[in-house]
């Protein structure tokens, strides 16, 4: 679900074209530890999901496997984590239903679901698994401080200081869920004043230095673009026209393509409720926080992606084993036959349906093919035996990475056997009757001599 043909399809817009540029671009103008595109310094992001993947380039080349590689370890370590939590908070059945509703959340491993624009996931070039599985991580070293382990806080504050270092502040989510507990949990883990402030200290010597750095070296230009356009405008105004109604993310579960049943997560968010004494206990009450939070936030945020409901999945799959839990012992604790009829039933299928959409992901990513821009360029250079320019000006991200993987030149095709263009467009100046088309695909046009 992770690896398998990790290379398909190409490199997608907008964002997986953006990130290789980034990644590229960092390394020619070695500019670490900032970040650069072709155009100039990048600031919409922080930069550990970037220094990782230009690492992954420099050992074993530029291609989409180094570019997707962190987040397909960040999704099967992922997918480890949530088995091995549910298994601690509950029981090794509820480990398995919660491992089998994360594979069966498409969103989690296909480009676009049933035609929606859902991008990112453990198997595209973005840092968004990565920040989650740090965010997990952190919740359940949190979960340990919880039960009094000192070792769990320091822990919990550098995994949230790296998810914050990977994708920006929705990293503070664990701490602040563990927080929230910490109010409300009876009786309460005693933690002395010094850790909680040696925590926030390693914390910040995590999140501050790189933060620090830029401020320092682009001063007001950095903070305008980082903090307030990337962070404050994507939550006050409606950036490049993803804007939706409130429930939007609510309407966008339902979709059976991007989470396998709604009607599933719902009941587990609403069962805990029905047990008040394990609702103040963290294993149920802080995936369930984390939950309300994220849903809360993204539905009040007036940009709205259809990957920023991603952090849900691992704390609802935690939520669905502890329901499917909940069932079996209502199955064999009780004599009423209508009551341990019912759970029974209810144990079963939430069962049968996240294993049948699990399949149905396992299906589509083994049928999953290469796409038709990398073929173009393999066979254009084929042809044209490495002698190949690109002549436009467009150059969004998923070309330019076609582009810099196989090294072809940009600008006028000048003495070059062939050149590549965009379909609709006459022969660049000065090359009419040398060149001829042999070859439209998509959008591009092959023209040789």
């Amino acid at each position: 679900m992770a690896f398998f043909h990790l290379s398909f399809p190409d490199i997608r817009l907008w964002d997986e074209g953006t990130n290789a540029d980034v990644v590229a671009s960092s390394l020619e103008a070695r500019s670490f530890p900032a970040l650069s595109t072709h155009e100039g310094p990048f600031f919409e992001k922080p930069p550990l999901w970037y220094y990782t993947v230009e690492g992954l380039v420099a050992l074993r080349g530029y291609d989409p496997v180094s570019l997707r590689l962190p987040a397909a370890v960040a999704g099967f370590v992922l997918i480890l984590l949530v088995g091995a939590a549910t298994a601690r908070f509950h029981s090794w059945p509820a480990s398995a239903i919660a491992v089998l509703f994360l594979l069966a959340c498409g969103q989690l491993f296909v480009f676009k679901p049933n035609g929606i624009f859902a991008t990112h996931h453990a198997r595209s070039a973005d840092g968004d698994l990565v920040q989650i599985v740090f965010m997990f991580g952190a919740f359940l070293a949190f979960g340990a401080a919880a039960e009094g382990r000192r070792a769990g806080l320091y822990t919990g504050a550098v995994l949230t200081g790296l998810a914050v270092l990977t994708k920006g502040p929705l990293g503070f989510l664990p701490a602040i869920v563990f927080a929230l507990h910490r109010a409300i949990a009876t009786p309460r883990a005693l933690l002395r004043a010094r850790d909680l402030v040696g925590a926030g200290l390693s914390l910040g010597a995590v999140v501050a230095p790189w933060h620090a750095y830029m401020v320092a070296r682009f001063g007001r230009k950095f903070v305008d673009e980082y903090a307030l356009y990337a962070l404050v405008h994507r939550v006050a105004d409606t950036l490049e026209g993803h804007g939706s109604a409130w429930n939007s993310y609510f309407l966008l579960l339902k979709d059976r393509a991007v989470c396998c049943s709604a009607e599933i997560l719902a009941a587990a968010c609403v069962v805990p409720f029905l047990d008040r004494p394990r609702l103040r206990e963290y294993r149920v009450a802080a995936p369930l926080l984390s939950v309300l939070i994220v849903m809360a936030t993204i539905s009040l945020m007036q940009t709205k992606l259809a990957w920023y409901v991603l952090p849900v999945y691992p704390y609802a799959a935690v939520l669905v084993g502890g329901l499917f839990d909940a069932c079996r012992r209502w199955a064999a604790g009780t004599t009423l036959w209508p009551v341990r009829a019912l759970a029974a039933a209810s144990a079963l299928a939430i069962a049968g349906v996240v294993t049948a959409y699990a399949g149905r992901d396992a299906r589509d990513i083994a049928l999953v093919k290469r796409g038709w821009m990398q073929t173009f360029f393999e066979g254009a250079d084929a042809r044209c035996h490495g002698s190949l320019a690109y002549a436009d000006e467009r150059l969004p991200g998923d070309l330019l990475y076609l582009l810099r993987k196989h090294r072809v030149a940009l600008g006028p095709p000048g003495e070059a056997t062939c050149f590549i263009g965009w379909r609709e467009d006459d022969l660049p100046n000065g090359v009419q009757g040398v060149y001829r088309r042999v070859e439209v695909k998509g959008h591009l046009s092959l023209w040789m001599r």
